[in-house]
Formats: structure tokens, C-alpha cells, sequence
């Protein structure tokens, strides 16, 4: 990509390869200058070949750019490709993310079927790159509480341009990938994504391999130390994965059924799946590959989440039936199935932001989209949709609720005008903030006592679905609907983006 900035609120990009549209760039867009228009002269040759207008030329030849204009360069198939993958692009919707566990590498599942991957640790402040103190400590903002995020202004591209290292097909087409998981299986470290026919799994040391073999083709000895580098269009490559699950045939539907959401038990060795069909959770062996069972028969509807609790003793599944199952990760037996409905209905006053819109009474429908839980396994935070009533579908909003376990016990709760569809336990702040995003793009921080709400900061995601934590340094990604992913390093204000 070509960028040709004029000042720093101004920005226009276009592809090198399109000489006509550079060409009108450059004739349409004058540059930035001190005197009145009324007072400018007429265009002329000498007015428009302007230092400014050169020096991006040039700098574009430099870098070897300027063979895609030449017709014996020209490459059609290679051009029909580049704009079908941006068209792709611009519709991507991102449905998991997963950080590393030394925090440096970021992964997300797309609605195409791809594992995206980042790395963090190129850049500025030591090997911990743009997440390190020493970074953000002398980082100079543009006095209107932005900040330069990675990718800098120097490659011809926004800080919120930052492009992944790789992108990650399946050997075999699973369709969409609606969650990602990063978690040690069998002794070694495991990427588990679940898609729309079933969930594969893929050994974490290929994906490493795979990042610095491409990181070796664009990087070369003379770069600049702490450079980011930003590829127009990044390498798909294909991984084989280790092992696969497939869920069962669908009633309604030709192909199987979908896994929206899935977790693991380390202690076991045990895959939970959460199905978009009666058949409930699915529970595989991974070491044998075995189907121990569907914990079916409960739920009355769809499943949107599954949470397996920090303690590896209990499992959560919650979907479209607003019920919260509780199970036993080792036997897979109901432990109870707990109505958030009813008890809403009768602990109406527990609401530290009531909504008058709702009334939890017999005709509110709920559904459960989002899990999350504390390091004890004492306490889970989950969060999901409402409606007044099934006959008003517009009256929509959600709630947000943290529960004790072991009791059983609604603690605190939480209704606001938006269906949240994500929640994570681990938002930083002085006593841990729970986080939540939903349909309105806007990211909530709540106190983790009495479930108040804090701070709230606007996305750039339309929608949100994912939320996840640096285990290193807290800072928090934002996905969804939308080609960029947002990072938050401090609570309540969105400090970079990066994109797919």
C-alpha cells in the first residue's frame, strides 16, 4: 500500500498497483497549504509536481514498487486475488481471540474459516515490544488523547493498520470458526478453534515455526531495530491439525451441527463443545479422540457458551433457553439447572442499574451468550440478551450477573439498553473489573462488588463477540463484527487498533 499524508489529520491511501487512482490522487488532493484559497495560483505542471507530491514517488520506486506498473509484471490472476481478498476483508467478522502464554503472540478465529496470528513482540522497549513500561512511558500522544500504536507512521500505514504475521487455513473447510482457544492438551500447547462442523486442533509449535519462517522472508539484517512491518496482503498457509471432532448430523440442516463456543478441562484432558442443537454439550476424550457423551436433555434450546471453572471441577453451559447449566466436569452429570429468569423475577431490587424497559416477570426472554469466572472457582460472571416480551422484539437489551457457585445464589446483576456478548473477569483496575461488549460496539467496566458500572469506552468494533486478557500485562482485545480489533491498555480507553 501507498500512503500520502498530508499533515496529521488528513490521510489518503490507495493501492500501487492502481496507476489511474494514483493518478487521481495526487490531482485531487492538494496539499495542505498556509495561504487562503483566493489567493492561490492557478494549477499548473510546476505547482502540481510539488516536493510533496514527488517525494512519496520516489520513495515508492525506492522500495521496488514501481515493477507492478510495468506491463510485463502485470499479473491478472495475482490482481483478481488481491481484490477478492480485500472484499474479503472488509466483511470479516472476528469471533474468538486467544493470547499466548507468554502474552507476545495474539490469535482470532474469522467468520472465513481462518486463524489469524500476531506477533507483539517486534517493536520498541526489549523483547516485550510495544507492551513493555519503558514504551508507553515515553510515548508522546497528538494532544487529543490519542496515542501511535504499532506500525508507527513510517511504513506508509496507520498505527491501526497493524497486519497479522499469518493467516491459517484448515487442511479441510470448517466453514466459519465462532471460537479459539489457546490451552496445553496432552503435555503441549494446543490451538483449538471450533467451526461450523465440528473442532480441530492444531499443535501451537507449528503456528510458531510457521510465524518465523515468514517473519525471516520480510525481514531482513539491515531493518531498523523495533520496526513493525505492515504487508499489504498477508500469506495464507496451511497447517495440518492433529486432531478433529466432528458433532452430529443436523435435523433441520444437510450439513453438522455448529460449535459455537468450546473449553477445556487441563486436569482430564477433556473437550467441551457447546452445539447450535438440541444435542447440548459435547464432551470428548482428546487423548483417545472418543465421544464420552452430549450432556443432552436439559436444555431446551441452542447453546451459545461453554466455561469450564478455574478449578477443574465444574463446567457451565448457558444458550437460547436463558438457563444456566452447571455439570461435573469428571462424570459429565447434571449438577443443577439454574432458571436466571426466575431468580431475577423474584430478586427484582438486586439490580444495581435497573432498566424500566424490562419487566422480569413470565413474559422476559432471556438468553446466555458469555461465561467467565475467578482464579478460586468460587464465583462466575455471565452475561446475555433480553426481551420485554416474545411479541415486543424490539424492546432488546441484556444484563450482566455474578453468582456464587457453591450456593447457587444470585449475588449482583445488572441490566443496561444493549445485549452484551462477551464478559471477561480479568479488565484490570485497583480490584479487577468485570468487562463486557455487546451489540453497540461499546466496552463496559463494571465494579466486580455490586456489579456498578465504572467507565465505558466506545470500539471501533460495530459489534462485539470477543474479549481477551494479556496474561502478562492485562491489556485487553476487542473483536467482532469489524476488520480492526481494538486493544485497551489501560481500562476505559482504547489505546490502539490493529487489523485483519
Amino acid at each position: 500500500f501507498f500512503s500520502h499524508r498530508y499533515g496529521k489529520s488528513k490521510r489518503t491511501v490507495c493501492s500501487a498497483s492502481d496507476p489511474l487512482l494514483l493518478t487521481r490522487v495526487l490531482w485531487r488532493n492538494p496539499p495542505v497549504r498556509s495561504t487562503p484559497a483566493q489567493s492561490r495560483p492557478p494549477s499548473s505542471v510546476a505547482t502540481l509536481l510539488t516536493p510533496e507530491r514527488i517525494r512519496p514517488i520516489l520513495r515508492m520506486i525506492r522500495r521496488g514498487a514501481a515493477n507492478r506498473f510495468r506491463p510485463s509484471k502485470y499479473d491478472h490472476r495475482a490482481y483478481v486475488a488481491q481484490l477478492k481478498r480485500r472484499a474479503q476483508v472488509e466483511q470479516t467478522t472476528i469471533f474468538g481471540t486467544a493470547w499466548s502464554p507468554d502474552g507476545r503472540y495474539l490469535l482470532a478465529s474469522s467468520s472465513f474459516g481462518e486463524v489469524l496470528c500476531w506477533d507483539f513482540g517486534r517493536g520498541a522497549g526489549g523483547p516485550n515490544g510495544y507492551f513493555s513500561e519503558d514504551y508507553w512511558a515515553n510515548l508522546d500522544g497528538d494532544g487529543d488523547g490519542s496515542v501511535e500504536g504499532p506500525g508507527g507512521s513510517e511504513d506508509g500505514d496507520a498505527a491501526s493498520r497493524r497486519r497479522p504475521v499469518i493467516r491459517v487455513r484448515p487442511s479441510e473447510d470448517v466453514g466459519a470458526l465462532y471460537d479459539l482457544k489457546l490451552k496445553r492438551l496432552g503435555g503441549q500447547m494446543s490451538v483449538i478453534a471450533s467451526g461450523d462442523i465440528g473442532v480441530v486442533i492444531y499443535r501451537w509449535s507449528d503456528f510458531l515455526e510457521k510465524m518465523r519462517e515468514e517473519e525471516g522472508i520480510h525481514c531482513s539484517d539491515d531493518d531498523e531495530a523495533g520496526k513493525w512491518f505492515s504487508f499489504s496482503d498477508t500469506r495464507l498457509v496451511c497447517i495440518e491439525h492433529v486432531a478433529s471432532f466432528k458433532a452430529h448430523p443436523s435435523a433441520t440442516e444437510r450439513q453438522g451441527v455448529e460449535i459455537n463456543s468450546v473449553s477445556v478441562d487441563d486436569n482430564n484432558d477433556q473437550l467441551f463443545a457447546a452445539a447450535g442443537d438440541l444435542f447440548g454439550c459435547y464432551r470428548w476424550d482428546v487423548s483417545t479422540g472418543s465421544l464420552l457423551g452430549t450432556m443432552s436433555g436439559h436444555h431446551t434450546d441452542y447453546l451459545h457458551a461453554v466455561h469450564v471453572v478455574n478449578s477443574g471441577k465444574q463446567v457451565l453451559t448457558g444458550g437460547e433457553d436463558g438457563k444456566m447449566g452447571i455439570w461435573d466436569c469428571k462424570s459429565g452429570s447434571l449438577v443443577e439447572m439454574v432458571d436466571c429468569r426466575k431468580h431475577f423475577a423474584k430478586n427484582p431490587s438486586i439490580f444495581s442499574k435497573p432498566n424500566p424497559d424490562f419487566v422480569w416477570g413470565s413474559d422476559t426472554h432471556l438468553w446466555l451468550s458469555g461465561f467467565s469466572s475467578d482464579a478460586g472457582g468460587n464465583w462466575a460472571t455471565l452475561c446475555g440478551g433480553a426481551e420485554g416480551s416474545r411479541a415486543a422484539a424490539e424492546n432488546v437489551g441484556g444484563f450482566v450477573s455474578t453468582w456464587h457457585l457453591p450456593s447457587r445464589t444470585l449475588s449482583a446483576a445488572s441490566a443496561m439498553g444493549e445485549s452484551p456478548q462477551a464478559v471477561s473477569s480479568d479488565g484490570g483496575g485497583d480490584d479487577g473489573d468485570v468487562v463486557t461488549t455487546g451489540n453497540r460496539g461499546v466496552v463496559k467496566y463494571w465494579t466486580r462488588s455490586g456489579l456498578r458500572l465504572s467507565s465505558e469506552a466506545l470500539s471501533c468494533v460495530k459489534s462485539g463477540y470477543s474479549l481477551s486478557t494479556n496474561p502478562i500485562n492485562g491489556a485487553m482485545i476487542v473483536a467482532g463484527s469489524s476488520r480492526f480489533l481494538d486493544c485497551f491498555m489501560f481500562p476505559g480507553s482504547r489505546s490502539f487498533s490493529i487489523s485483519v
